[in-house]
């Protein structure tokens, strides 16, 4: 299978083990420094949605 067909069946199977409903997204990353940047990110992006102007770590 490509990469993508991969990549959609292990975020199905975290999902489910997670017991995440239809709506769940995921996306996998080639390593644990591309992880933790994406995660930082991902986190400030939900903090600007809510308001929070100046997130802290």
């Amino acid at each position: 299978p490509d990469i993508r067909t991969m990549e959609a069946e292990v975020v199905r199977c975290i999902a489910t083990m997670f017991h995440g409903d239809k709506n769940v997204c995921g996306t996998m990353t080639s390593g644990g420094t591309e992880s933790l940047l994406m995660a930082c990110k991902t986190y400030r992006d939900i903090a600007i949605a809510k308001g929070i102007k100046r997130p802290e770590m």
